[in-house]
């Protein structure tokens, strides 16, 4: 979750067929990491919004009356992958990190940059979202924020790894809500980092060549979602969205693993068409087969051990591995660079082909991705308070249900993103924190 180089406002690249700078390309990746983890937390916030309306439960939040099926089904879509891509973006962070930082380092900034954030949402920002629910649930509840504090902090000790704390089994209303990824990200790096670190050595580079030239065979890096499929079968989830929390550690290794070596990437962009695919097919049976499950037979597919929640949770990983490739694999595509000369009417037949020259490749966004690098985190930690905070009085508007997803998402990210810009990213207490490193003058 940290990106460790800085894009820069402009390059020069020389277009050459096959072929690009290493620095280049590197670039290049950064770039694509920032603005895809700043795209999935904009997507949160729609994700998140729908929650409000959709007909599953939502312990962290409110909902509105009525409920709505495409909601649902909008949920149970990007759940089938949000998360996973989330964690393989993280991985493939963690790769660069790790190349300029020693193991020790390491920790002491996952420490601050996810820690720090967790403790500070889940003390400070988290309780907002579990009153407005109870007040939302229960009329009968009349009790103060501040009366309710105590009964929110009431907790246990439980060592559920990878949880340490949960609310106290009798009168306890404790939970991360959507923090739970910062808290997960961390210990997940700890435990992989032996692997991250071996990945570096000798013996890891002949194990990511061979690895690498396998996948680059047509088609065998989809093969990497069995592993997720064997791990998802067959250890059930408590919570995280009816994921067990060891697939994602799978997750986080394969996004470092895409990282090492530029044949992963390579396959992954040759193959995102049919990964697409594959994902599609297998988004309509996970959500026809979760309604059923729910709706009919009373059965929750993520924590059963039946035959049929067996294949559910099966299909459902090898449609997220399906997913990871596709949406890497489509910033990774071939694509066919123009040459100022190749251009129709710049040369007739005859005209000797003239020499390459650097092509000044204009960064568009580069500000915008550079700020979206620096504000994921934030943007993070304080999105769905505020998606709650705002759904709970839109949601007693007299209004169809389409409108208060317009207002509670728009104003949502609009409230999201002044906040951080205001409140969180102008401070040096603010930004420490939020997980932000020190602000750089000039």
């Amino acid at each position: 979750m940290t990106t460790e180089v800085r894009p820069q406002h402009s390059e020069m690249v020389t277009i050459a067929p096959g072929q690009a700078t290493e620095s280049a390309g590197t670039s290049e990746r950064y770039r694509g990491i920032d603005l895809l983890r700043m795209l999935m937390v904009f997507g949160l916030v729609f994700f998140h919004t729908a929650r409000v309306f959709d007909h599953f439960p939502l312990p962290e939040g409110v909902k509105n009356e009525p409920l709505s099926l495409v909601a649902s089904i909008i949920v149970a879509f990007f759940a089938l992958w949000g998360m996973p891509v989330m964690f393989a973006i993280s991985g493939f962070a963690i790769w660069y990190s790790l190349k300029k930082r020693t193991a020790a380092v390491f920790i002491r900034e996952r420490l601050q940059r996810l820690v720090v954030p967790f403790l500070f949402g889940t003390l400070v920002i988290v309780p907002l979202q579990i009153y407005l629910h109870l007040k939302q649930a229960d009329p009968a509840f009349l009790a103060t924020y501040w009366q309710f504090l105590p009964q929110f902090f009431s907790v246990d000790l439980c060592f559920q790894i990878p949880t340490i704390i949960c609310a106290d089994s009798n009168t306890g209303l404790f939970m991360t809500a959507h923090l739970w990824f910062l808290w997960d990200l961390f210990f997940f790096s700890l435990i992989l980092l032996p692997f991250f670190l071996y990945l570096q050595t000798p013996a890891g580079k002949r194990f990511v060549g061979s690895l690498a030239g396998f996948c680059a065979r047509s088609g065998t890096i989809l093969l990497l979602g069995l592993p997720v499929a064997l791990v998802d079968a067959v250890l059930v989830t408590r919570y995280n969205g009816g994921w067990s929390e060891w697939s994602f550690t799978l997750f986080l290794a394969y996004g470092c693993l895409i990282a090492t070596d530029p044949r992963f990437l390579q396959a992954m962009g040759r193959t995102w068409r049919s990964a697409l695919f594959i994902g599609l097919v297998v988004e309509v049976g996970y959500a026809a087969a979760l309604f059923v499950f729910i709706d009919s037979l009373k059965i929750d597919p993520s924590r059963s051990y039946d035959w049929g929640s067996l294949l559910w949770r099966a299909g459902k990983s090898i449609g997220a591995w399906a997913w990871v490739v596709a949406i890497f694999g489509f910033g990774a595509r071939p694509r066919h660079a123009r040459l100022p000369h190749d251009r129709p009417g710049s040369r007739t037949g005859s005209d000797p082909p003239q020499p390459q020259t650097p092509v000044k490749r204009p960064i568009l966004s580069a500000r915008i991705i550079a700020y979206a690098g620096e504000a994921f985190l934030p943007l993070y930690v304080l999105h769905q308070t505020i998606i709650m905070l705002i759904a709970y009085y839109v949601v007693q508007w007299e209004m169809v249900a389409f409108l208060k997803y317009a207002v509670i998402s728009l104003s949502s990210l609009a409230t999201t993103l002044l906040v951080y810009e205001f409140a969180v990213r102008r401070t040096r207490v603010t930004r420490w924190l939020f997980g932000m490193r020190p602000e750089v003058k000039g």
